[in-house]
């Protein structure tokens, strides 16, 4: 489920698939294809009425299952086979083209990747255009830790929202890492687990985060607002603490690391969060919605993004429009402004 922030600098997409991928007959199981639709009717009501983005289009999509990948309106001229499998997406017909992968999976930069369960998306060429890769349910139930599942189709669902989300986000995050790195050595590990695979161990740290992320859980749950603005400004201050006390001298860059993947991962969970909701049985409550999707905190920009996300909703309705833009606005700016 975690997300590789690439650059913008990326490859040009390559429009010609490889030779050796030979385009052949493929063949979606009913099932997987009624869970793509499901998924596309998912990710338009999020993006329509969770996230307001209107009547956006969709990026370049690739789903594969164990031989065969799907390409959902990808470049007319990117050379693949045509299918007779139909998709709908905002009242209108998606085109969709078929490639067998022989274990490794063609994506519109020109790369290959492996025939596992992943999703991510990235940005394709330099005019701001993204795709977006992910694994079809049965791949993922190929990893013993996904088996167990009680409903693996639902949180297939959240992990396809939770990237779509993403590619709403990938051209302003490379320019925002763009002028980071004009100013600043980048390390080379640039993914949303850069912070808690650095900083984790330090002594304090841990304690600090976790501090900070269960205040905000609490404000978000919170039965009142004033209780809600009283805790999140708890856990503001905490934040600032820690944040000042690790991320100074030569660590001074990871402040703004923080920034853009709590940034990018907080809205993405978000409407993770509330497709899950929407999806969920009547006799599930949201306390156990929002246990499922954290997954047990285990992946902390993911966590702590939520847990923001979740309280600046609450306390400040409209905020899409400022985080999903050209020039994304601070998480902590929009939490001091929400906590006034």
């Amino acid at each position: 489920m975690m997300t590789p922030i690439l650059r913008t600098a990326l490859l040009a997409a390559a429009l010609a698939c490889p030779s050796l991928l030979r385009a052949q007959s493929c063949t979606l199981a009913p099932a997987d294809r009624a869970w793509i639709q499901s998924a596309l009717d998912g990710w338009q009501h999020a993006s329509g009425e969770s996230l307001r983005q209107g009547a956006r289009p969709l990026p370049w999509i690739v789903l594969f299952d164990t031989a065969c990948a799907w390409h959902l309106n990808p470049a007319a001229d990117a050379g693949l086979a045509a299918t007779s499998e139909t998709f709908r997406f905002d009242g209108n017909d998606v085109p969709v083209r078929s490639l067998v992968h022989q274990g490794k999976v063609w994506i519109p930069n020109g790369d290959t990747v492996p025939a596992q369960g992943l999703a991510f998306a990235a940005p394709r060429g330099d005019r701001g255009e993204t795709f977006f890769v992910m694994a079809l349910v049965p791949v993922w139930k190929r990893d013993p830790r996904n088996a167990s599942d009680p409903d693996p189709e639902q949180l297939f669902h959240a992990v396809f929202v939770h990237e779509m989300t993403h590619t709403l986000q990938v051209a302003a995050v490379g320019r925002v890492l763009d002028r980071l790195s004009a100013r600043d050595t980048l390390p080379a590990d640039m993914t949303d687990d850069l912070i808690q695979n650095r900083f984790g161990e330090r002594d304090g740290f841990r304690a600090a985060y976790e501090a900070e992320r269960d205040l905000l859980f609490a404000a978000a749950t919170a039965t009142d607002n004033a209780t809600a603005r009283t805790l999140a400004r708890r856990a503001l201050d905490a934040a600032r603490a820690r944040r000042a006390r690790f991320f100074t001298g030569p660590d001074s860059v990871y402040g703004a690391v923080e920034d853009i993947f709590l940034a990018m991962e907080g809205p993405a969970q978000w409407a993770a969060y509330r497709v899950m909701q929407r999806r969920a049985d009547l006799s599930v409550g949201d306390q156990d919605v929002l246990a499922r999707l954290r997954r047990g905190g285990r992946w902390w920009s993911q966590d702590e993004g939520l847990a923001l996300f979740l309280v600046i909703d609450k306390l400040l309705p409209g905020w899409q429009s400022r985080v999903l833009s050209r020039e994304p606005a601070s998480v902590w700016a929009l939490l001091d402004e929400a906590t006034r």
